[in-house]
């Protein structure tokens, strides 16, 4: 196990729960977050896609209690968890851990979050979902700035969901680099 990896594998045990990291937060981050958990709960379709994840994952994911793009990305994935209990992730702050998350990709954008296995460690998230990036390229600052507030308003959730469990489930989703 290369360095990165130990550094990782640290992060993970050391990492909080969602239910901790709110609990870290301002009472009204906090507050913002349980606010997006219930937004940002799967509907009936959305759970079976779940259904695909057969075997236990570990995610740790890089993020800030006031990032308003982790609040939607961890409450997704909260509720992902939620449902299938195979799907355990870690969270740590980005603070502090800039380097390693250069690590995975250049610029160590939050959410990131990593998929940890025994033999290497993938990025499967950075910042927003692949499919918005493609939404929003080419894009006048007007129409992006409309795109962020519909993500930060829970529209893309599907985008999420399809990039998270295509990273679980090993898909290549061509993001940063694999250690």
């Amino acid at each position: 196990m290369n360095d990165v990896s130990k550094k990782l594998r640290s992060l993970y045990n050391n990492g909080l729960s969602y239910l901790e990291f709110v609990e870290n937060a301002e009472k009204l981050t906090a507050e913002k977050h349980l606010h997006y958990l219930e937004k940002m709960k799967l509907t009936k379709s959305e759970t079976i896609l779940l259904d695909g994840v057969l075997s236990e994952v570990k995610l740790l994911v890089f993020c800030e209690t006031d990032c308003n793009d982790c609040r939607v990305v961890l409450a997704t994935l909260e509720n992902m968890r939620r449902i299938n209990p195979l799907i355990n992730y870690k969270i740590t702050r980005r603070e502090n851990n800039v380097e390693i998350m250069e690590n995975f990709h250049k610029e160590a954008r939050i959410p990131m979050i990593i998929k940890l296995s025994n033999d290497s460690s993938a990025i499967i998230f950075h910042e927003l979902p692949e499919k918005y990036k493609q939404l929003s390229v080419g894009s006048i600052d007007d129409e992006r700035e409309l795109l962020r507030v519909k993500f930060r308003k829970g529209k893309f959730k599907d985008f999420i969901l399809e990039q998270l469990i295509d990273g679980i489930n090993d898909r290549n989703i061509g993001i940063g680099d694999e250690i």
